[in-house]
C-alpha cells in the first residue's frame, strides 16, 4: 500500500523499485526496536547538529520530523509545557503576525489554544 499525500512520486525505475521493495518488506524507521541503526544515526546527527550550535552534553536531544508543520507544532508543545502547568494551558497567550505560516495557527488549535473571540 502506498501513501502519496504530499510525497514526491518515484521519478525513475530505480526509485520505483526502491519504493516497491520498501512496501514489500514493510521497513519502518520510526522506533528503536524496529530500526536501531536509523535511531542511532538520528541520535548522532542531532548531537552533532547541537554541537554545531554550541550545545554539548547529555541535554542535547531531539528528533527528525516529517516536515515544517510537525516541527512547528512540536516546538509549540515544548514551549507551552516549559512555561505552563496543564491546568494553566487556557491562560496562555500567543502572539503572531499575519505573516506567520498557516501551520502555526492550526497547530495551536490542535494543542489546545483557542482564538480570542475579541481578536
Amino acid at each position: 500500500m502506498m501513501f502519496s499525500s504530499f510525497l514526491a512520486s518515484a521519478v525513475s525505475p530505480y526509485s520505483l523499485a526502491g519504493s516497491i521493495l520498501t512496501d514489500i518488506y514493510n521497513i519502518h524507521a520510526d522506533g528503536w526496536e524496529l530500526s536501531p541503526c536509523a535511531g542511532l544515526i538520528e541520535e548522532k546527527l542531532v548531537k552533532w547538529m547541537g554541537s554545531c550550535a554550541g550545545y554539548t552534553g547529555d541535554k542535547v536531544g531531539g528528533v527528525f520530523l516529517s516536515g515544517g508543520s510537525m516541527a512547528n507544532m512540536s516546538a509549540m508543545v515544548a514551549a507551552r509545557d516549559s512555561r505552563l502547568a496543564p491546568e494553566d494551558f487556557s491562560k496562555g497567550t500567543i502572539y503572531f503576525s499575519d505573516q506567520t505560516h498557516s501551520s502555526n495557527e492550526k497547530g495551536l488549535r490542535i494543542i489546545g489554544f483557542r482564538k480570542d473571540p475579541d481578536g
